[in-house]
C-alpha cells in the first residue's frame, strides 16, 4: 500500500440537513437511499469523480464529498 499527503491538493464539502439527500440526488445516479451511514463510495458528483462519506456532525442526515481542490468550486456551482 502507498500512502499519500494530498492535504493540498483535495478538499472536503459538508452537505447535511434534512434536505441534503434531496440536494444531492440532484448532482448524482446513484441510489442515496442506499448509501449506508459511515459508509465512503467513489460517486460522480456533478460530473466530479469523487469520494463521498455518508456523515454528518450535526446530527442531520448528511455526506462528506471530498474531491480534487480544482473540483470544488464545480461542484458547488459557485458564480462570481
Amino acid at each position: 500500500m502507498d500512502v499519500q499527503n494530498v492535504t493540498d491538493e483535495w478538499g472536503c464539502i459538508g452537505l447535511a440537513g434534512p434536505l441534503s439527500r434531496q440536494i444531492l440526488s440532484a448532482l448524482v445516479d446513484d441510489d442515496l437511499a442506499a448509501f449506508a451511514h459511515l459508509q465512503c463510495r467513489r460517486m460522480t458528483v456533478a460530473g466530479v469523480a469523487t469520494r463521498a462519506i455518508r456523515t454528518s456532525h450535526t446530527g442531520e442526515l448528511g455526506w462528506e464529498i471530498y474531491a480534487p481542490l480544482d473540483k470544488l468550486v464545480p461542484i458547488i456551482g459557485y458564480r462570481d
